[in-house]
């Protein structure tokens, strides 16, 4: 065991008390981009603008291996407006907060077509930077 696989197993089992902690989960799950959240929980039949009272968000967090009702309660709590109890929360809120603590969804889509295409940071660079010949990444 790597001390990598260490770290991201550790992440994988810890509390979830905030959205950075929801990030570091997601990591250690595999999650490489924000994107693939949002594609999951679109595909279970969640609207992402539909505002959805803590049952229901708790819900679609177990689809993304969030299953704990107290993890449910501080993710919910870190993406509505805590000055009206009444507030309820969206998944774009739960996009938007876990963007405040990890890259922009572009930047993910940018960096995977990146490592689709050239095998290293010194061959994108090749590719895209200075001196480069045109190369799209599409």
């Amino acid at each position: 065991v790597t001390l990598a696989e260490f770290q991201a197993a550790l992440e994988g089992v810890a509390e979830i008390q905030g959205i950075d902690g929801l990030r570091k989960r997601l990591v250690s799950f595999g999650y490489t981009k924000t994107l693939q959240v949002l594609e999951i929980l679109e595909a279970s039949g969640v609207d992402p603008s539909k505002l959805l009272s803590l049952e229901e968000f708790g819900a679609a967090l177990c689809r993304i291996h969030v299953v704990e009702p107290n993890e449910h309660q501080a993710i919910f709590d870190n993406v509505r407006d805590r000055g009206d109890f009444t507030s309820k929360a969206s998944v774009n809120d739960l996009m938007a907060a876990l963007g405040s603590v990890g890259p922009w969804m572009l930047l993910e889509d940018l960096a995977d077509r990146c490592h689709q295409k050239w095998d290293s940071a010194d061959a994108t660079w090749a590719g895209l930077g200075p001196g480069a010949k045109g190369d799209s990444i599409t």
